[in-house]
């Protein structure tokens, strides 16, 4: 049995022969990383309002414009953060609080839509809307 240097899989003699010209062949070169996002929007009318390269709208693209320490193209030290650069939540708290600013929004947003079921059910009992009593208001004000 002979080991191969490439992979480290085991042959025997005859195989190994045939194995190794395959081997460094494929394990010579890289493979190029796969785009799906680009894969995804390829032939669709929505191609032409994203930039794949940048994971972004093209109307952010725009609007950003290359901020202070990049470089032209958009490359450089200040694409390390933020949320177009990798796709993350922001995690920061919002000022006085100790909750997520992500979490807070969703907060608002489920309570904005018990609200409004509450709304709905009144009209269909044909209850005034003034009437209806709504919960708490939310601990932290929309600010937007």
């Amino acid at each position: 049995m002979v080991a191969c240097p490439t992979c480290g899989r085991n042959f025997n003699e005859q195989a190994y022969s045939k194995h190794a010209k395959i081997c460094e062949k494929v394990f010579a070169t890289k493979r190029k990383p796969v785009n799906m996002a680009a894969k995804r929007l390829e032939g669709t009318e929505a191609q032409k309002y994203f930039d794949v390269k940048k994971g972004v709208p093209k109307s952010e693209v725009k609007a950003a414009g290359p901020g202070p320490g990049t470089v032209a193209g958009g490359r450089g030290p200040g694409r390390a953060g933020g949320a177009a650069a990798g796709g993350r939540l922001d995690d920061r708290p919002l000022p006085g609080s100790k909750v997520p600013k992500w979490k807070a929004q969703s907060e608002q947003l489920r309570a904005a839509m018990a609200a409004n079921r509450q709304i709905v059910d009144a009209k269909a009992k044909g209850i005034d809307i003034k009437d209806v009593k709504f919960s708490a208001a939310p601990a932290a004000p929309d600010d937007r």
